[in-house]
């Protein structure tokens, strides 16, 4: 969709202050409400480095209705001898840090390489005649003056590398106040790649990070959660927008599940997260922006997700130009209410527009109300949950964290969705990660882990009366198990010492089981459905092979065969998830952790210290999908941080609200927090 801005003003066109060409925009918004944009100042033509270029600035104290006269903040003069031409600086990055007030604008100084492109000319080493110098200028009075500039090579750069600069665009501060700029590097094998350096002392002192993806440039950076870093990177390769992330300041990267899904026609692209409480939609956003075409730089717009990337909504994104143009541009909030994005347009070079975020955003998830319910007395994940009826529900066992020791817990809680909670009982031993169903008032439950390892009991609990009926054919937890009117069927999990059980067990009764069927891959922690003579099972993760399989199954019961079903939606996992049946037969699964990471700590790849990163790193799921056997599809009913939990409890109301107890915020960190959520 194209829509009119709410206002727009040229900053810079060609011939303004005899200029040839103005380039490379970036934009930020001070702690008082200043807009700071920096672009290249090209006095002779359009060209990149080597040339006679200068970083100019504009300021707005308006909201980017009306701007100030151009400053210079960054010119090299005639350094060493050598003409303007040949000591050219720009491809700006500006950041501004909110505690401080400080702004810092990087640029890229060449020195001596004259009828030169920099990008291939530019040599090996540290020094000026050598190699491409990082630049920093920074201002403390929002931006009326600026300070000599300081350089930064020798900090940041390697000597067998041959060129570092800046992403062009913008910088951020982190919620931990690190400071943290996009960058880019030419390795000794002449491919470039992008990363980001980081300050953790307000900008005295830079470190660079790792590589996030080989030949890629002009990234741009977010921090879509405390401590999680998104790149967005321009790929070379010519494979839409390479997006990767990172939960160390850089040092580890991993692929986002949906880098080159974004269009990309090569171009430079500018990416924002907006927390919620800072805009006036009360939502997490991300924002992007960029010319959405896969070969030509044409048709700028501004899109916007809702699930920090996962998805990028035809009904939430808005074209502001149509035309074609160079493409560069960059985002910033001037209020609660309004974006602004500084781009190289089709009418102008340098071109400001403030659009509504409700001209963007016209999906912001409806539907999906949240009510906070009073706190669990405890803080447990994989408890036995089964409902009573008006209202009423038992939680029973789980597995809680008491000075990092993990226990299994044996308490049973009568609890009602209006939170009143009342301890009732214990189970005969501690118990969680079992497989239960209920049945008419009770529980059925099967296995588990008791604190010493699996156990092959079954129980039937309701209220009142807790009653052994007999045992497994094994010792299995983290299993999954599902029933008809008279039978239980249990499939999957661990075993002892760790083995995988892939077998299918049925019982009319908890005492007698027989086995009539083997899964196709080990699973443990799967959610499967039961429909008439289909037995569906989607997820867990696989422990021989150390992978999260993304394919569903059902079991004809009839036959006793297993075919393909609907994969699990968005090439995610379930594990950690949690399935609850709806009134009308459908499996509601919410939560579980996120599938590259998860697969990646099973295998090993991040070490001892998995479990220190801070909560939102781990990336738990917080879509609710929903699957109809009769149509035999998944639907998306929404996302929700309240969802992003592992091994919580949950069950649907008569009224058909999806009610969420405890679980894991992040391993080894339960929450006592309960939710009701209203689904479509």
């Amino acid at each position: 969709m194209t829509a009119a801005a709410q206002w727009k003003t040229p900053v810079r066109n060609a011939g303004d202050d005899g200029v040839a060409a103005y380039r490379i925009p970036g934009l930020v918004t001070t702690p008082k409400g200043t807009l700071i944009a920096v672009y290249d100042v090209r006095y002779a033509n359009s060209y990149d480095l080597q040339a006679d270029i200068d970083v100019g600035m504009s300021r707005s104290t308006d909201g980017g209705r009306t701007w100030e006269p151009m400053r210079l903040v960054l010119d090299m003069g005639e350094w060493g001898g050598k003409p303007q031409i040949e000591n050219g600086i720009g491809d700006p990055s500006v950041l501004v840090d909110p505690s401080s007030g400080r702004i810092f604008v990087l640029g890229t100084w060449t020195h001596g390489i004259p009828g030169q492109r920099a990008w291939t000319a530019v040599g090996q080493g540290m020094e000026p005649g050598e190699t491409a110098q990082l630049m920093l200028t920074t201002s403390d009075d929002d931006g009326r003056t600026w300070s000599a500039p300081r350089n930064l090579t020798k900090q940041i750069k390697q000597p067998e590398w041959y060129f570092t600069f800046q992403g062009p665009g913008r910088g951020i501060v982190m919620a931990d106040g690190t400071l943290v700029f996009p960058m880019q590097f030419i390795n000794t094998e002449k491919i470039p790649s992008s990363t980001i350096m980081v300050s953790r002392d307000g900008g005295e002192t830079w470190e660079m990070g790792t590589p996030a993806r080989s030949n890629t440039t002009e990234s741009q950076v977010a921090e879509i959660e405390p401590g999680v870093l998104m790149l967005s990177m321009r790929d070379n390769r010519g494979t839409g927008r390479a997006i990767a992330i990172t939960r160390d300041y850089g040092k580890i990267w991993t692929e986002h599940p949906r880098s080159g899904w974004l269009p990309d026609p090569v171009c430079m692209a500018s990416i924002l997260q907006v927390p919620a409480a800072e805009n006036v939609l009360g939502i997490d956003l991300l924002l992007f922006s960029n010319p959405a075409d896969w070969r030509d730089r044409k048709n700028m717009t501004i899109r916007a997700s809702l699930d920090k990337g996962m998805t990028w909504l035809p009904q939430n994104e808005l074209c502001i130009d149509d035309g074609y143009s160079w493409g560069y541009s960059c985002l910033t909030m001037v209020d609660r209410e309004t974006v602004g994005i500084l781009y190289e347009s089709s009418t102008c070079h340098i071109l400001f527009e403030a659009v509504p975020l409700r001209d963007i955003v016209r999906a912001p998830e409806a539907g999906l109300c949240v009510e906070e319910l009073p706190d669990f007395p405890i803080a447990v994940s994989a408890q036995i949950c089964f409902p009573l009826g008006e209202g009423w529900f038992v939680l029973a066992g789980g597995s809680e964290y008491e000075d990092g020791i993990k226990t299994i817990d044996a308490d049973i809680w009568i609890c009602h969705a209006d939170g009143r909670y009342a301890w009732s009982d214990v189970i005969s031993e501690p118990l969680a990660y079992s497989a239960f169903v209920p049945q008419e008032g009770r529980v059925l439950v099967a296995g588990g882990n008791n604190g010493y390892g699996p156990t092959d009991r079954v129980w039937s609990l309701s209220d009142g009366e807790i009653q052994e009926l007999g045992h497994l054919p094994l010792p299995v937890e983290q299993g999954v198990a599902v029933r008809d009117y008279s039978t239980m069927y249990l499939l999957g999990g661990l075993t002892t010492d760790g083995a995988a059980s892939r077998g299918v067990y049925t019982s009319e009764d908890g005492k007698a089981w027989r086995q009539i069927a083997v899964l196709p891959e080990p699973l443990v922690q799967p959610v499967a459905l039961l429909n008439g003579n289909r037995l569906y099972v989607w997820g867990g993760y696989n422990p021989v092979l150390k992978t999260c399989p993304t394919e569903g199954w059902y079991l004809d019961l009839s036959r006793g065969r297993w075919h393909p079903a609907p994969g699990i939606p968005d090439g995610g996992t379930f594990v950690g998830a949690t399935g609850v049946v709806d009134g009308e037969g459908r499996l509601v699964v919410f939560g579980g952790v996120d599938r590259d990471i998860f697969q990646n700590a099973i295998q090993g790849l991040y070490g001892a210290d998995y479990t220190s990163w801070p909560a939102g790193t781990y990336q738990f799921r917080q879509d609710i999908w929903r699957f109809d056997p009769m149509a035999r599809a998944w639907q998306r009913l929404g996302a929700t941080g309240y969802a992003a939990r592992a091994g919580a409890a949950g069950w649907i109301t008569a009224e058909g609200d999806l009610i969420i107890a405890g679980g894991e915020r992040k391993p080894t960190v339960r929450t006592t927090s309960v939710v009701r959520i209203a689904l479509p």
